[in-house]
């Protein structure tokens, strides 16, 4: 599935690093949000990929599409919680 900038995703719910379930229409209720995905953690191309958007983060706010505050990344893992705790550990 593919969805065009600045249209609104389906809902959906997951569990989180928190320890609670995410759902997307609650936790991002009246924010913007870029959501991407990736397939493992610990590789080189899904840090990279992580880098470019905090390092690219201000070109979201610029025009075509200036997306507005709040604003936030949501990166979605096919994975256990637990890998994704260990590589948030791991990175920072």
């Amino acid at each position: 599935m593919s969805l065009k900038m600045g249209k609104k995703a389906p809902d959906f719910t997951l569990p989180s690093t928190s320890g609670k379930k995410f759902t997307l229409s609650q936790d991002c209720k009246g924010k913007a949000c870029i959501i991407y995905f990736y397939p493992k953690d610990f590789t080189k191309v899904c840090t990279a990929e992580a880098c470019d958007f905090r390092d690219q983060f201000g070109a979201f706010r610029e025009k075509p599409f200036p997306i507005p505050d709040p604003l936030s990344i949501l990166k979605i893992l096919p994975s256990c919680i637990t890998s994704i705790r260990s590589a948030i550990l791991a990175n920072s």
